[in-house]
């Protein structure tokens, strides 16, 4: 949701956030998170930064250099640079078509990985990490090796099998909050990319999962709930619709979901022209369409923001592109019974 930006003074040197500025476009922050080198926090953005290049170290200055003080415009990253790509794949069971088994599959860049980071072990970063700085070596294989550490070896296999626990716990809350109820049944899920280096800068997560409570019965034919396998969106309070203030996003970015739905032998489709939609603005939008191929459905969606400053005057944009959306999430097809 949109939240108001606050300028607070600098009180002590807490408060200052250190970065490096190399070759005049190039920035890198020391407390980084689960980002590549160099990719800029969103918080950052469009910030204007106090420089110093420094000429020379010098132990009776305040922070030991010496150099010329300048400032730096720090740029905004674009819609493009921070997207969600959903690919997901739905088998109705004959036997049980109540039951979805589902499998997701997200490639995620920019701003948009941090909705997942709390599915990511640092175990994994650092996997991912020696295989990109060529060693060979494994943490375990590290720490037995050194006798200072191996007596370690015990209590690092308890951690480790502890967030593992934690992880599945969390891959259970992200689909609980995605489709607003706890999945029936989670099956296998890994990431392929984390996102943390320049020649593999998205996130890229699959998981399988089986859902309950999309499909109803009407005699003989189903319904599908088909909007909501793009998950739960922002819905606007009565308070969000008086908003008195303007509003920061924390970046432009683009969620797009592509969906397959295999329907079950003996039923046909009706509804589907329901499905399309096309609605932007100068803030973004939402648009959506469907073809179907045989016994495949296939669905895409896409919402957008395309700026991430937004006047309180063009306010009410924000909410038609959170109404668009949010109508969609409600859309149903019938499979009808042949």
């Amino acid at each position: 949701m949109p939240y108001p930006k606050l300028n607070l003074g600098v009180v002590s040197d807490d408060d200052i956030v250190t970065g490096l500025l190399a070759n005049d476009h190039q920035l890198f922050f020391f407390r980084n998170g689960y980002r590549y080198a160099g990719e800029v926090p969103p918080a950052y953005q469009g910030e204007t930064a106090s420089t110093v290049e420094v000429v020379k170290y010098a132990a009776n200055k305040k922070y030991g250099i010496e150099g010329s003080e300048g400032q730096y415009e720090i740029p905004e990253s674009k819609t493009e640079d921070n997207l969600l790509t959903s690919r997901i794949e739905v088998i109705i069971p004959t036997d049980n078509p109540s039951h979805l088994n589902v499998k997701r599959n997200l490639r995620c860049t920019g701003n948009v990985k941090e909705d997942y980071w709390q599915l990511l072990l640092y175990e994994d970063w650092d996997k991912e990490m020696r295989e990109k700085l060529g060693i060979r070596q494994t943490l375990m294989e590290e720490l037995q090796e050194n006798k200072s550490t191996r007596k370690r070896v015990d209590e690092y296999t308890s951690v480790l099998e502890s967030h593992k626990k934690e992880q599945k716990e969390n891959v259970e809350l992200e689909l609980t909050v995605y489709h607003g109820q706890k999945p029936e049944k989670i099956g296998d899920y890994f990431f392929s990319s984390m996102g943390i280096a320049t020649d593999r800068p998205a996130l890229d997560y699959m998981v399988s999962y089986t859902v309950d409570g999309l499909v109803k019965n009407a005699g003989n034919n189903l319904i599908l709930e088909v909007g909501r396998l793009i998950g739960q969106h922002w819905e606007p309070t009565e308070r969000d619709e008086k908003r008195t203030i303007e509003a920061y996003l924390p970046t432009a970015m683009s969620l797009n979901y592509d969906i397959e739905i295999e329907i079950p032998e003996g039923y046909t489709v009706d509804g589907l022209d329901a499905l399309s939609s096309d609605y932007s603005n100068d803030y973004g939008g939402f648009r959506s369409d469907y073809k179907l191929e045989g016994n495949k459905l296939f669905i895409s969606a896409s919402k957008t923001y395309g700026k991430s400053y937004v006047p309180l005057e063009r306010w009410n944009e924000i909410l038609l592109i959170a109404k668009k959306t949010n109508d969609f999430q409600a859309k149903t097809v019938i499979l009808k019974k042949i």
